[in-house]
């Protein structure tokens, strides 16, 4: 019987959250006052990205902007998704949640660039297409640096394959 229980309480909070991963934020545009959140959507319809200046945790209901994806490729295995938020406010941070028809994702967050000559910090990395461990290793210790932004370059992958990509974003 515990075992049951344990079990419906586990399919129950899998059901809570929306059904994307491989987050990214990429920049296309002034970063002061945009920037692009894009993921895989693994299963569900009609996602958006509720976003904010407050944090609402994982109630999107209470976020005052929404946006639907500007666009959706399917490409090495994934669904991805990209919605491009704008009209943000300079050096300010930013909570989004991604809700479709399954439920809504964790929150997540990020911080606009100032529009001023403040200093910036940027990480530069590549060549991570082998040795997994190292490169697990390396993205824990930049998530702890927190820089502005984290710039790849060079290989990600060895052989283009789509299971390496979605390791690499895994990772």
């Amino acid at each position: 019987m515990k075992k049951v229980f344990l079990l419906l309480i586990s399919l129950l909070a899998i059901n809570l959250y929306s059904s994307n991963g491989k987050y990214r934020l990429t920049l296309r545009g002034n970063p002061a006052t945009s920037i692009v959140v894009g993921w895989d959507q693994t299963s569900g319809s009609n996602p958006k990205v509720y976003y904010g200046t407050t944090d609402y945790g994982t109630d999107y209901s209470r976020y005052p902007n929404s946006k639907a994806p500007n666009r959706t490729v399917s490409y090495k295995g994934m669904n991805n998704n990209f919605a491009r938020l704008t009209g943000l406010q300079p050096n300010t941070a930013y909570y989004f949640v991604i809700r479709d028809s399954q439920g809504t994702s964790q929150r997540f967050w990020f911080k606009t660039a100032p529009s001023d000559n403040s200093r910036l910090s940027f990480i530069a990395g590549g060549d991570s297409r082998n040795n997994r461990t190292p490169r697990k290793n390396a993205n824990r210790l930049v998530a702890k640096l927190k820089p502005h932004a984290v710039l790849f370059g060079g290989d990600m992958t060895n052989r283009d394959s789509s299971s390496e990509w979605q390791e690499w974003f895994n990772d």
